[in-house]
């Protein structure tokens, strides 16, 4: 039923630009739209013990190319449309895999992006297909490192307080768009508030994940989950010093379709100094488990949390669980951006210690616009023959 709604919403909308404008107008709109441009070139390298990796052969490289076009029309009413159509394609490829540990940017050509959008100051809704991004990305994310964004085919409703910072945002998604180009059914609703004082921003959340039966996701019913979470972000900055941290608890049972009982929490605790230049941040991140089954996180953008090398990611099912205790430093030397970060991993449960890893970057921003980046990731396991290394360059133009 719903479904047919948002459809009939989408049938309405479109109506209303159609018919509803003057011609002229409508003409205006459009005209006073811009276009949109990204385009990413990116070399890839994936090498890790194949001894311990099942169908892989533990070496890989990619040249892989990413062109998004769109187009942002004007508003008109309160009404304005966004479409984004988008390429990814293989440039060179060595020994080019994208099962394990491999390389996930497989060649496809898609609508990224493609929505009417209406706001009137205090409300925005959005209908048909878009990225959404809640609080870090660690459990509602569009997984922007890939070549191919994870958007949702969803409605959104926000809301923003005239007289106070205060957000409140819905969506109803019914499909996500995967960066494997892959399409998963979902029965989805996502809530968010958010309030951004002075010196702390709280952020309370309620996610229900529903998975829709289909024999080719890799999600189905079974991985249904309902999440409830408080995030606190709080910073105090000086002239030339600056502290900050985040706090942030959740607990997270059974969906609907989920065939095991579990409730399972989420920890995480970071604190941040900002010296001059440098910032220093020491984090401790806990995923648990519950009979058997990890807090999961089948929404996220999973590669920017536990090591770039991503190896340990709480997408579904049954596990141990993570403990990640890490520390980074970052700063800026003339126009390069540099950072570091090392991690520790544990299990949750038991005494099984996974490895660390240690990961590096350096961005570089031309006047011209144009963005170029290195990145490595070394993982060092304690387990025989399962250690990876990840290497990246790239150039990127935007606007």
């Amino acid at each position: 039923m719903i479904k047919t709604f948002i459809k009939a919403g989408v049938f309405l909308c479109t109506a209303s630009l159609g018919f509803a404008a003057e011609a002229d107008s409508m003409i205006n709109a459009i005209k006073s739209g811009k276009p949109t441009v990204n385009l990413r070139l990116r070399y890839e390298s994936v090498d890790h013990d194949a001894a311990a990796r099942q169908f892989d052969s533990g070496k890989h490289e990619g040249l892989i190319m990413r062109t998004a076009i769109g187009y942002k029309t004007g508003s008109y009413k309160g009404f304005s449309s966004t479409v984004e159509l988008e390429d990814i394609s293989t440039v060179h490829q060595g020994d080019y895999a994208r099962t394990g540990n491999g390389i996930l940017d497989p060649e496809s050509a898609d609508i990224n992006q493609g929505y009417i959008k209406y706001s009137n100051g205090s409300f925005t809704g959005l209908l048909g297909r878009q990225t959404i991004i809640y609080d870090n990305a660690r459990h509602i994310g569009n997984v922007g490192w890939r070549q191919n964004d994870q958007t949702y085919d969803a409605l959104t409703l926000k809301y923003k307080a005239p007289s106070l910072p205060l957000s409140l945002s819905y969506n109803y998604a019914w499909q996500v768009n995967r960066i494997v180009a892959t399409e998963e059914k979902m029965d989805t609703h996502l809530f968010n508030a958010n309030y951004k004082g002075k010196y702390i921003t709280p952020s309370l959340y309620y996610y229900k994940v529903g998975f829709e039966p289909d024999l080719v996701g890799f999600f189905t019913p079974a991985n249904d989950s309902d999440t409830f979470g408080l995030r606190l972000l709080g910073k105090v900055q000086s002239e030339s010093v600056g502290f900050n941290y985040t706090l942030e608890y959740a607990s997270q049972s059974e969906g609907s379709g989920a065939t095991t009982n579990y409730s399972a929490d989420y920890l995480l605790a970071e604190v941040g100094f900002n010296i001059q230049k440098v910032g220093l941040k020491l984090g401790y991140e806990n995923i648990g488990v519950d009979n058997g089954m990890i807090f999961t996180t089948p929404l996220a953008t999973v590669h920017a949390f536990n090591g770039w090398a991503d190896r340990t990611l709480p997408l579904k099912g049954a596990g141990s669980g993570i403990k990640d205790t890490y520390f980074s430093i970052s700063g800026k030397v003339k126009m390069v951006k540099l950072m570091a970060v090392y991690h520790s991993l544990d299990a949750n449960t038991g005494n099984t210690d996974y490895g660390s890893e240690i990961d590096l970057l350096a961005v570089y921003k031309s006047s011209y616009g144009v963005v170029y980046g290195a990145k490595a990731a070394m993982f060092d396991a304690e387990t025989a023959n399962d250690d990876t290394t990840k290497f990246w360059l790239w150039s990127q133009l935007k606007f």
